[in-house]
C-alpha cells in the first residue's frame, strides 16, 4: 500500500511539472512594437550633427504623422531619441 501511495505521488507530481512547462511554453512574449513619427512633407529640413545629433530642424508647412493620426505645422523639431515632436506656428 505505501509503495502505491509514492508511485500516485510521483505520478501526480510529474503530472504537475508536465502541466507547468505546458503553462510556461503556451506564453506568448508580446513586445510593444515601436511606432515612430512620420515626416511626411517639410519645404526644408535641417540638422546640427555637431551640437543636437538627435535632433531634426522642419520648417515651412510641415506635414506628420503617427499611426492614424496626420499634424500639421509650419514649422517641427523632431527628436529621434525620445521619438516626440514639439511643433509651432499654426498647429493643427
Amino acid at each position: 500500500m505505501l509503495k502505491e501511495k509514492r508511485t500516485y505521488s510521483f505520478l501526480l507530481a510529474g503530472v504537475l511539472c508536465l502541466f507547468t512547462v505546458c503553462f510556461v511554453i503556451a506564453q506568448e512574449v508580446k513586445t510593444e512594437k515601436k511606432r515612430w513619427v512620420d515626416l511626411l512633407h517639410a519645404d526644408t529640413g535641417q540638422a546640427d550633427k555637431l551640437f543636437r545629433p538627435d535632433v531634426q530642424v522642419l520648417i515651412g508647412s510641415v506635414k506628420l504623422r503617427h499611426d492614424s493620426m496626420y499634424m500639421y505645422c509650419d514649422s517641427a523639431l523632431i527628436y529621434e531619441k525620445t521619438n516626440s515632436v514639439e511643433a509651432f506656428g499654426n498647429v493643427r
